[in-house]
């Protein structure tokens, strides 16, 4: 279902699907695509130009690297972490 979400929140318009398309995807008549990046207009330097720049991986081991917190602070993230001090939740 979270994929269906992430389908239907795409900055961009004509890369939502359709709702028909969307129902059948919560019906199971229809797999779930890998969405696509909803937020790639967020990060500097990358264009809405073209398919393979909205084709970013979303996923938690492609942040790994830049997700360093220690107790509170970040000690190292991506530039929208450190724009708005997001700071990842200890376990």
């Amino acid at each position: 279902m979270v994929k269906v979400a992430l389908c239907c929140v795409q900055y961009r318009p004509e890369t939502r699907p359709v709702m028909s398309i969307v129902v059948k995807m919560l019906e199971g008549a229809l797999e779930v695509p890998e969405p696509l990046n909803p937020f790639s207009y967020l990060f500097p330097g990358v264009s809405e130009l073209g398919d393979s720049l909205s084709r970013i991986a979303w996923n938690a081991s492609d942040w790994s690297s830049s997700e360093v917190v220690t107790g509170s602070t970040v000690v190292k993230g991506t530039p929208l972490m450190r724009r708005y001090e997001i700071t990842m939740a200890s376990e």
